[in-house]
């Protein structure tokens, strides 16, 4: 109640939430609450904004771990493709997420 149902903060939540649901092996739980940080983090940034890349690579691992590694795919090349933009080669965001594509048929 004590924030617009577009508010970032809520994103941060509905994250945590995520978080704690693919701990526990509910997947769907998780791509949906994850799914709904996105949501929101699209309204309230950039299309390049880190914070986005940062839920791309979360909902990509909730579709890795669901067998999804197709999606998993795009939504890594994505965070990556903004990480190293924003955040450069070096940083291990980006890293992460190159290591990621080059074991899984990205980044040739």
């Amino acid at each position: 109640k004590a924030y617009e149902p577009d508010h970032p903060t809520l994103a941060v939540s509905y994250s945590n939430l995520a978080t704690i649901q693919f701990n526990l092996g509910d997947l769907p739980a998780a791509r949906d609450l994850m799914q709904r940080a996105i949501a929101i983090n699209e309204k309230a940034y950039e299309p390049d904004h880190p914070t986005l890349a940062v839920s791309y690579r979360n909902l990509g691992g909730i579709e890795e771990d669901d067998g999804n590694i197709e999606q998993a795919r795009t939504l890594i090349e994505r965070a990556h493709a903004i990480f190293l933009g924003r955040l450069g080669p070096d940083h291990s965001n980006t890293q992460n997420c190159a290591t990621w594509l080059s074991k899984n048929g990205g980044l040739s």
